[in-house]
């Protein structure tokens, strides 16, 4: 008799051991309960009937249960020993050791024996059991916001499978616009393709009416040939309307 088994991926990224493959029991859908595995005994050229087979069993149960309570170990050669066991809380007294409130659960524990021990289990010859498929792909976190949130907005955010195209759509609020993604990407609407869990962030710059910039490197147009002032702004440079540029270089273009 061979051990089925398969292989799986932890694809929560969130969970120990992600992104790594394991094995693992390759378990059946259907649990075998006291009917099916009376149905099964009696299947196999015994000359008891189902239903005594039934009756043996839930007897059994019923006295390994019996037995488990008064404290005993219960051993079934070939298979395991089963005993109970308790969770319980660590307390200062010895008095206070014995309240209830100190216990979490009690629970049925089983060792294996026999032929059926880990040894021995580990021994028996394995069955793969393959069952990949493209829905067993890695899934990865996709994050997409604004870097100001009074900015703008962004979707496309989620959980996405290896390999899926993913739309990001950055929309400016009133009186900003669109600038670009911190990875250089000018478009305010892109698509992906998912291959690691990755963040992108669209830049948002306020609106330009139309104004001039302030600063030192500002121009200023006018419709007559001479400042009223009668200077050339401070940092400035000063345009006629004939096109010429007073106060600098010919050769240097002036125009606005």
């Amino acid at each position: 008799m061979s051990l089925k088994l398969k292989v799986h991926q932890i694809t929560n990224p969130t969970s120990f051991g992600y992104p790594n493959w394991y094995s693992a029991v390759a378990y059946e859908k259907r649990e075998i309960d006291i009917d099916g595995l009376a149905q099964h005994m009696a299947d196999h050229n015994t000359p008891f009937s189902q239903g005594v087979i039934k009756g043996i069993l839930t007897d059994m149960v019923s006295c390994i249960r019996e037995q488990a309570m008064l404290g005993r170990k219960i051993r079934i050669d070939g298979l395991a020993i089963f005993k109970l066991g308790v969770q319980t809380i660590g307390a200062d007294t010895y008095k206070e050791a014995k309240q209830r409130s100190k216990i979490k659960r009690v629970k049925l524990n089983s060792y294996p024996v026999g032929d059926f021990t880990s040894a021995e289990l580990a021994a028996t010859e394995i069955e793969w059991v393959d069952d990949y498929n493209p829905t067993n792909l890695r899934h990865y976190k996709i994050t997409a916001v604004a870097d100001n949130a009074a900015t703008g907005t962004v979707s496309g955010s989620g959980t996405y499978t290896e390999g899926t195209e993913v739309t990001l759509i950055a929309k400016a609020k009133t009186g900003y616009v669109f600038s670009k993604w911190t990875d250089g990407n000018t478009s305010a609407t892109r698509t992906i393709t998912v291959s690691e869990a990755k963040q992108y962030v669209a830049v948002f710059v306020k609106k330009d009416n139309g104004d001039s910039p302030s600063g030192d490197n500002s121009q200023q147009t006018t419709d007559n040939s001479q400042n009223p002032s009668g200077n050339t702004p401070s940092g400035g440079q000063q345009t006629t309307d004939n096109g010429q540029q007073s106060g600098g270089d010919p050769d240097d273009s002036g125009l606005v």
